[in-house]
């Protein structure tokens, strides 16, 4: 499934979250900035981004995303300082941000 521009990578993540509780668009080519909405999916497990183009700084995610167990977000254009929050999720078992800016 390619994923270009907002309305591509929204579409693509519907289709995932309503298949199951991830969200796995890596390698897919994809440009812009990490979709923020996403710290709002309480149910979301597994967030995988890697392999894309996305740049900016990465926000903070919500306490509500407790179930979330692996973040994935190698090989993009992300820079700045890692937000503290994202180590306070209990479930949290892997998070790679290598090769990143």
């Amino acid at each position: 499934m390619q994923c270009f521009g907002f309305f591509s990578l929204f579409s693509c993540l519907l289709a995932q979250l309503f298949v199951g509780t991830k969200s796995t668009p890596g390698g897919q080519n994809m440009t812009g900035t990490f979709p923020e909405d996403l710290a709002h999916l309480s149910r979301l497990t597994y967030i995988n981004f890697a392999w894309n183009e996305l740049e900016g700084t990465l926000p903070s995610l919500s306490s509500r995303m407790k179930p979330i167990t692996n973040i994935e977000l190698q090989y993009n254009y992300f820079s700045g300082t890692i937000p503290s929050d994202l180590f306070q999720f209990e479930n949290l078992l892997r998070v790679n941000l290598a090769a990143n800016r």
